[in-house]
């Protein structure tokens, strides 16, 4: 089981090198992923700001 409701699973992991990103959630009759990839570059960019 992914998270409190079965059947409608929700978490994020990242990849071991830190690179990428990915969460799913559930919303009504919906499943979102999202994926991010180039973390730690965007991450830098942020900081540049």
């Amino acid at each position: 089981m992914l998270g409190d409701r079965p059947g409608q699973p929700e978490f994020v992991t990242l990849s071991t090198d830190g690179g990428a990103l990915v969460g799913v959630t559930t919303e009504e009759f919906e499943v979102w992923l999202i994926a991010v990839d180039g973390l730690e570059q965007r991450q830098e960019n942020s900081r540049a700001v």
